[in-house]
């Protein structure tokens, strides 16, 4: 062969290596773009389902052995209430973890949450306590090694929160604090994981199961991160879906690999989260960064996690004490208030507990009750509160550990047309002239005092889902009062099967509303809750004077079964301002007090009640006056509230009733 041959060779043998390796490139990169959200910032191509080669903990360098405790977040009421959950049920259920911890070096937290509106003390010092199985004490370098705690002016540095809250989700209750409380929790669990990885790095080995935990709640059983068999295990949603849906996003445990993807794939992955929705039908009605629905995406749809899904029952704590005891409500765990009563009483101690008692706030909840303050109306705040901040959405019948010498428990039934009304109507009974006891949600004077506890329902037959304004109004009037004296009776008081009817004025919810709160107090398993030792009823579109409770009170205190008041009507008459009379024309369904006895004072008597029957068979034989007594098959009902009253008057006697001749109500 010729020089000149051999040359040609070459040259076309060079030329057929550099056209296969473009190829080769080239479908490599085609490949690569198959799997978008797949490459992360180390340009490692990785399959759904694994987490950054860099995170991968398998092989040599995995410690079967070995697991650690991440706890993130602020560390609300942590002494005084949720520290010692924490150790009865994470750290003494798993003694072989190393625990870390990542915080924020803050002393108040003031939040649009329920609990979190005037603003609760934050003692960082508490925090000490998660690491005291480690016995750091005032060693500074394992101090460092074990805990990280940024300031809010890092935290800021960090992170462009105007990008954020440009991304509020709508349809929803978010807001600016909400969206920032999220990036919070993000940044808090992605330091925390941090300082894990910092020490396998120092030990030469990864920690083969992780599980992250808020420090601000109240765990109710044990949860061990060791079994193998759990890959990836988050708690069941807490608060019904609505418009959004999602993972819980509020603990996780499993395996190295998965949790990885849990706690730092966050950030980098909000891009293609966004792309998503993108052209998406199930996005057509919605859009921004909803929390749960991100870490849905994040987990199932950019890598195929095999998760797990429990009935993990925790109970978020609000810097003011209050604890969310509606948060196991959709767990499927049942009830436990009453539990978690006894169990605070038996670890805290009952002189703690007194000693806290402004912290210590009990809310009591019908099964029926399951819009928890919800994440779509309030984020993070968690809910969201508003998410969280979340409110209203928590049923509260204003259980405080103060006992009551008077309870009024007042349904105010609404719709959506009375949506810019209803603010109006719950601040006129919220701000009372009393002075405001925020810690006890009640009124004091010298001779003792009244609380007062309002439940919110939408009437309407059509929309009766739409809770929204309910929400807001209740959001609104709780943090001008500084406490939860206002509930949400959300979509889930009504069932498919039992909606609002139409043509019957809101009455049959009314029933119902007061069959969960007659429940409350009859059933074997609500026993310690407070009782509603007086009911109102009235609209949201309703006004009432500052004066009202003060008018009422001694009424009530000399033991008064019907206390009515003159009121303005808006229906057209002579005069529209109405002199009281227990009689057709006279009477409003807004201007009269009744007390619980005189309800229950029936023929029949009170319904004997046993522990093995549900919520909803015990409601459907409830024995009490009601305001249709023969269902939707009552006659004359535009005066069913007249009906009400007049029972109850001719059964008490004219020596059982006051009535007062103000004008203590506005009947628009």
């Amino acid at each position: 062969m010729s020089m000149r041959t051999a040359q040609l060779a070459a040259l076309c043998l060079a030329l057929l290596f550099v056209l296969c390796s473009t190829t080769l490139l080239l479908l490599g990169m085609s490949m690569h773009n198959l799997n978008p959200g797949t490459i992360h910032n180390d340009h490692t191509i990785i399959s759904p389902g694994l987490p950054p080669s860099s995170n991968n903990a398998t092989g040599r360098n995995l410690s079967p052995d070995r697991c650690a405790i991440l706890f993130f977040g602020v560390p609300r009421c942590l002494k005084d209430i949720g520290y010692a959950f924490i150790k009865r049920h994470i750290l003494d259920a798993n003694p072989q973890c190393d625990v870390f911890v990542h915080t924020y070096n803050v002393t108040k937290v003031v939040g649009s949450r329920a609990g979190e509106e005037v603003g609760g003390s934050i003692d960082i010092n508490d925090i000490y306590l998660l690491l005291s199985k480690q016995e750091v004490g005032n060693n500074e370098t394992k101090l460092d090694t074990y805990l990280a705690m940024d300031t809010e002016e890092l935290f800021q540095n960090t992170h462009n929160l105007e990008y954020y809250r440009k991304l509020i989700p709508t349809p929803s209750a978010w807001k600016e604090d909400s969206m920032d409380n999220m990036v919070r929790q993000w940044h808090s669990i992605q330091q925390a994981w941090k300082l894990m990885r910092d020490e396998e790095g120092k030990k030469g080995w990864k920690y083969s199961r992780v599980g992250l935990f808020r420090p601000d709640v109240l765990y109710t059983h044990p949860i061990s991160i060791a079994n193998p068999i759990e890959k990836a295990v988050v708690p069941k949603m807490m608060y019904t879906n609505t418009m959004w849906g999602g993972t819980n996003d509020r603990m996780f445990y499993g395996t190295r690999e998965f949790a990885s993807i849990w706690a730092t794939e966050r950030f980098s992955s909000l891009g293609s989260y966004l792309d998503h929705q993108k052209g998406n039908p199930e996005y057509a009605a919605k859009r921004g960064l909803h929390s749960e629905d991100f870490l849905h995406f994040l987990l199932t749809k950019k890598y195929a996690v095999p998760l797990m899904i429990k009935p993990i029952c925790f109970k978020r704590i609000r810097s003011s004490g209050m604890i969310m005891h509606n948060d196991c409500r959709l767990v499927g765990t049942g009830d436990d208030t009453d539990k978690t009563r006894h169990v605070l009483d038996g670890v805290i101690g009952e002189t703690q507990m007194h000693s806290k008692q402004k912290n210590v706030t009990h809310s009591v909840t019908s099964n029926l009750e399951k819009d928890i303050p919800n994440k779509d109306r309030d984020p993070r705040g968690d809910s969201k509160g508003n998410v969280q901040t979340e409110v209203a959405a928590e049923h509260h019948s204003g259980h405080n550990g103060l006992a009551s010498a008077h309870r009024i428990c007042v349904i105010v039934r609404t719709h959506p047309h009375q949506a810019d009304l209803l603010p109006i109507t719950l601040l006129s009974l919220t701000q009372q002239s009393y002075t405001t006891s925020a810690q006890h949600n009640s009124y004091n004077n010298d001779e003792g005092d009244v609380a007062l506890s309002i439940f919110v329902v939408n009437t309407d037959p059509i929309n009766y889902a739409e809770f929204a304004f309910m929400q807001n109004a209740a959001n609104d009037a709780n943090r001008r009062v500084g406490h939860a004296a206002v509930t949400v009776l959300g979509p889930s008081f009504h069932t498919t099967e039992l909606p609002p009817v139409k043509n019957v004025f809101g009455y049959d919810v009314t029933d119902r509303v007061l069959d969960m709160l007659l429940l409350t107090e009859n059933h074997p398993k609500y026993h310690e809750d407070p009782k509603c030792t007086h009911f109102m009823f009235t609209n949201g579109d309703n006004f009432y004077p500052q004066n009202l409770l003060e008018s009422i009170l001694p009424a009530m205190k000399i033991g008064k079964q019907l206390i009515a008041w003159d009121f303005i009507t808006h229906h057209k008459r002579k005069s529209n301002v109405i002199s009281v009379e227990i009689k057709r024309r006279f009477v409003d369904l807004g201007a009269v007090l009744v007390t619980r006895e005189a309800i229950l004072n029936t023929e029949e008597g009170v319904s004997i009640i046993s522990e093995t029957e549900s919520d909803a068979q015990v409601m459907g034989r409830m024995m009490h006056k009601r305001f249709l007594p023969n269902g939707i098959q009552t006659s004359d009902i535009f005066a069913r509230d007249y009906f009400f009253f007049k029972e109850i008057y001719d059964q008490v006697g004219k020596e059982n009733v006051e009535i007062i001749h103000q004008v203590l109500f506005v009947h628009q």
